[in-house]
């Protein structure tokens, strides 16, 4: 597999993979590489930060001078069409998640690209998310299909059902939970015996 040549995040792009966006007629530079980008959807679906600190993270992590930012609602704004390549995303049922998925996502993208996009020194956003968007057989293609038909209420096939039933840890996707939920999780799947303990009975 061949390396990526985009070797500096500073060197200006060409063929439409911008380095700016304008936010309430502010032109303003961000940061684009794609590691970044997950960062913030990990933060964005962090039920432990409040919306406040969500936002906080998108505007100091997005944006290279976040102090210059005049418009704090037009910048989060800007990030969002950003996010989604400069088109209006559309909702839909929970097919993936970004950071649980990535260890099989990661080798499907870089199977389109070619190279490594975990060894590359720096990934526009755009790239990346075009390369997701042409995967195509494969083991994720294989997660996410089984995960739509079972959005969808449609019956697998039996192949589907065979290795849905071999791979469940593959297949079901994880709950975002609060640190409270997740703690009372932990409680009730304590064993009794240490759940005593604990309470000095």
């Amino acid at each position: 597999m061949s390396t990526c040549g985009n070797t500096s995040p500073d060197k200006k792009l060409e063929w439409g993979l911008p380095r700016t966006v304008w936010a309430a007629g502010q032109e303003l530079e961000v940061e684009t590489d794609y590691r970044n980008i997950l960062t913030i959807f990990a933060a964005l679906m962090d039920p432990d930060l409040t919306d406040q600190e969500k936002s906080w993270v998108v505007l100091n992590r997005f944006y290279k001078e976040p102090e210059k930012i005049r418009d704090p609602d037009g910048a989060l704004e800007a990030f969002a069409v950003f996010a989604d390549c400069g088109a209006g995303g559309r909702q839909g049922p929970r097919l993936m998640d970004w950071e649980q998925d990535y260890p099989i996502l990661a080798p499907a993208i870089d199977r389109v690209l070619g190279y490594s996009s975990r060894s590359c020194p720096y990934l526009h956003w755009w790239e990346y998310l075009g390369a997701f968007r042409e995967v195509g057989d494969g083991l994720f293609a294989q997660v996410v299909a089984i995960r739509r038909q079972k959005a969808r209420g449609k019956k697998l096939t039996p192949q589907q059902e065979a290795f849905a039933r071999a791979n469940p840890g593959l297949i079901r996707l994880d709950p975002r939970m609060t640190r409270e939920e997740r703690e009372w999780m932990e409680e009730l799947m304590e064993p009794e015996e240490e759940k005593g303990e604990n309470h000095g009975h």
